[in-house]
């Protein structure tokens, strides 16, 4: 990975674009750009790597390597690019492992978003949607 890294910014020449005209190249020395074709494929494998240790450290390592485990049944975890479920019926197995993610993720240089963070609590036969509210208000 930081071969591929180093060789994009050996070689690459940067342009800007503001209202359809081009200003002059020039050479940028870290990063990758947003919305070039290295970019996506360097975050993937990142977080790819990032989850892998993530489920070694929470669920094992048969769990890292495979992806699925018998812990399934009260731990799930789901991630598509920077997008990422986590559920648990143990609050404290939830919260420690969200914890452990935050901080792999922080290792790398990455944030999490908290303003992004959504929470649902789902109890079996109490689940409650703004529509089921209005439908249960109106039958009273």
């Amino acid at each position: 990975m930081q071969r591929l890294i180093q060789f994009f910014w050996d070689n690459a020449e940067l342009v800007c674009r503001a209202n359809g005209v081009f200003g002059k190249p020039f050479k940028a020395g870290r990063g990758v750009p947003q919305g070039g074709p290295v970019s996506p494929r360097i975050f993937n494998v990142m977080v790819d790597a990032i989850v892998r240790e993530w489920l070694r450290q929470v669920l094992g390592d048969e769990v890292a390597c495979s992806g699925i485990g018998a812990e399934i049944q009260v731990f799930l975890a789901a991630f598509y690019a920077d997008d990422g479920l986590i559920q648990s019926r143990d609050p404290v197995i939830l919260q420690s492992s969200f914890n452990i993610l935050v901080k792999l993720f922080e290792h790398v240089g990455l944030c999490t978003n908290t303003t992004k963070t959504v929470t649902i609590v789902c109890v079996p036969g109490k689940i409650w949607t703004p529509l089921m509210q209005e439908v249960y208000d109106n039958c009273r």
